[in-house]
């Protein structure tokens, strides 16, 4: 009976996967969708990140070009990322997988050159980048691998991808792997869950589940 208890709840999608594994994540990111509270959460979270208003200041203001290219450099921070989607929407991207991912948030920094090599010149662009699949490779020229919906994996440039995560493990073969903030919360967030769906079941919005 013990056994069956452990496999009914495993299948319940209660218990989060061990740390760290692609399959936590995984869980992680469907987990918080089903939580009030923490979706509530992660919209606050992303709208005060993407309301920081972002812009381009130039070292001398007194430099006419260099002002003139610092405001081009805005447009060109706050409209070209995401392919024109602009830079709310990647940043905003970027947070959610921050906060939701131990994994943590990548951007793909766009600019000419063969796309496994260096960044040719300036940059152009930015765009978000999956979290769930990126693979952190430990190498300093190739920090990421990206396995792309067509099946097919990309390694990245170290001046061609931006990436973080919160709380990054000091062990060195998690390879900057961190602690995110719905992994910091599972117990409460799980506990808070439980009540609610124990009320639906009480109320009668929900049928009821017993073991």
């Amino acid at each position: 009976s013990q056994v069956f208890m452990v496999q009914w709840l495993a299948r319940s999608g209660t218990i989060a996967p061990p740390w760290w594994s692609a399959a936590r994540d995984l869980w992680l990111r469907r987990f918080w969708k089903e939580s009030d509270h923490l979706a509530g959460t992660m919209y606050t979270m992303q709208s005060k990140m993407t309301a920081i208003p972002v812009k381009v200041i130039p070292k001398d203001m007194s430099d006419r070009k260099a002002v003139e290219d610092a405001a081009m450099m805005t447009d060109v921070v706050n409209d070209s990322p995401g392919f024109g989607a602009g830079w709310v929407d990647v940043y905003g991207k970027f947070v959610e997988d921050i906060t939701g991912l131990d994994n943590g948030g990548f951007i793909e920094v766009i600019g000419a050159g063969p796309k496994d090599g260096p960044i040719i010149g300036m940059p152009v662009s930015l765009a978000h980048l999956d979290g769930l699949r990126c693979q952190r490779t430990g190498n300093a020229t190739f920090p990421v691998i990206y396995g792309d919906m067509d099946g097919k994996r990309y390694k990245l440039h170290y001046s061609r991808v931006m990436f973080s995560a919160q709380m990054p493990s000091p062990i060195a073969e998690m390879l900057g792997v961190g602690f995110c903030s719905i992994s910091r919360c599972l117990g409460v967030a799980q506990n808070l869950l439980d009540i609610v769906i124990f009320k639906q079941e009480k109320l009668g919005s929900r049928p009821h589940r017993k073991i």
